[in-house]
């Protein structure tokens, strides 16, 4: 016989927070599909390779492994975050010294590098992980932070947030480590296909999640999601912090 129980019914959600309940689980595993990496072997290095912020440090490693002569570093600490208020220190500026080639976000993100740069390794490979990608701009509201004396432009810089953008940047990547190390062109080139499907893969079921949201608009409490928002075909109406150098008000 059933057991039956006074208490009240919970109110079933609303289709829409379920759907929104389900984008963040996206976001959840694409950023778990970009961690589970395997620890390099040692091994001779020829290559020496700086990634300057976390997501490119990780679509960089994704691209070298199997390549045991490529050394990838770190330059700004994953727990840093966005490098807005980043200051090299004289170990990261050694960093820059024994580097050949230096991976950027781009978009104006490493604009803190310009002057170290000259300093340090004028002659280091860049490669431009943006280059080419159409960015989208600040939110609405949004000014663009500055610090040490530079600005960053007016477009939002986050690309690595979004899918569909991170495989691009992916591409890119491959790209550059295939003209500094043509020896290894075809792998790097088949890592990033492989990838970037996955990437793209993530941003179709992301896509597909969103399009069943009855509500679309958003609101962000940063702007670094704007692209994972888009890719969602979400409506970001308002961004909590409005700018990086202020924090956000009562």
């Amino acid at each position: 016989m059933p057991v039956q129980s006074d208490a009240p019914e919970r109110h079933a959600r609303p289709a829409s927070f379920s759907a929104m309940l389900a984008v963040l689980a996206m976001l959840a595993g694409f950023v778990l599909s970009l961690s589970s990496l395997p620890i390099q072997a040692a091994a001779p290095t020829r290559l020496h390779v700086l990634a300057t912020t976390f997501p490119v440090y990780l679509f960089t490693r994704n691209l070298t492994q199997g390549h045991p002569h490529v050394r990838v570093d770190l330059l700004v600490p994953a727990q840093s975050g966005c490098p807005h208020d980043f200051a090299p220190s004289p170990h990261d500026l050694q960093k820059l010294v024994q580097a050949q080639v230096l991976v950027m976000n781009g978009l104006g993100l490493e604009n803190f590098l310009t002057a170290a740069l000259k300093k340090s390794n004028a002659n280091i490979t860049i490669i431009d992980s943006s280059a080419g990608i159409p960015p989208l701009p600040l939110p609405r509201g949004m000014r663009p932070a500055s610090h040490a004396g530079h600005k960053h432009e007016a477009v939002n810089p986050h690309l690595f947030a979004g899918p569909r953008q991170a495989a691009a940047m992916v591409c890119n990547i491959a790209s550059g480590l295939a003209r500094v190390d043509p020896e290894g062109a075809a792998a790097y080139h088949a890592a990033a296909e492989t990838y970037s499907a996955r990437l793209l893969a993530v941003g179709r079921r992301l896509a597909s999640v969103g399009a069943g949201a009855r509500r679309k608009g958003i609101v962000l409490q940063h702007d670094a999601l704007a692209y994972l928002a888009h890719d969602a075909g979400l409506d970001v109406v308002d961004v909590i912090q409005e700018s990086e150098d202020i924090q956000p008000s009562a």
